[in-house]
């Protein structure tokens, strides 16, 4: 397929439908008080393992991510969002001009929109496939070497 399903938000190029309270509901949900839900919480674990403590960085204050908010709204509420294979998106803040970014030319892409179309048809064939939700998480969340989270903690200890 050219396209699948996924749990995880990307906001490099969304759209949602006008008559829809999404961004609201979202903005107006606390999400962190409901992770007492058993089945809810091991549903997040599964999925994205570090949306437990982002979300209780928003509920403290310590952070604003609209996109862990909307992950914890599609998780909850057993909602998609479809995501072509290749990206269609250029994201041009990671060149220390955006919000929350710095230098990285990790999610740089080329593209040639003209040559490269997505033809979305609901022929009811298309499932959820939690494999590609975890290539994409694993992506963006690498789990980091004992040596790496060892300088860190070094450069916390002494600045």
């Amino acid at each position: 397929n050219q396209y699948y399903l996924s749990y995880l938000f990307n906001g490099w190029g969304f759209a949602t439908w006008g008559d829809r309270r999404l961004l609201v509901e979202i903005e107006n949900n606390n999400a962190y008080r409901e992770l007492d839900d058993v089945k809810l919480n091991n549903k997040i674990k599964q999925i994205h393992p570090t949306l437990h403590k982002r979300l209780k960085d928003i509920y403290e204050g310590k952070i604003d991510a609209g996109d862990y908010k909307i992950v914890f709204y599609l998780i909850k509420n057993n909602k998609y969002m479809i995501k072509p294979n290749k990206s269609f998106v250029m994201n041009i803040g990671h060149d220390n001009s955006g919000v929350h970014c710095g230098i990285n030319t990790k999610f740089t892409s080329e593209f040639d929109l003209d040559k490269q179309k997505v033809n979305i048809q609901d022929d009811g064939a298309l499932e959820y496939d939690a494999s590609y939700d975890l290539q994409f998480y694993n992506y963006f969340h690498p789990k980091k070497s004992i040596l790496s989270k060892s300088v860190n903690i070094l450069k916390k200890l002494f600045p």
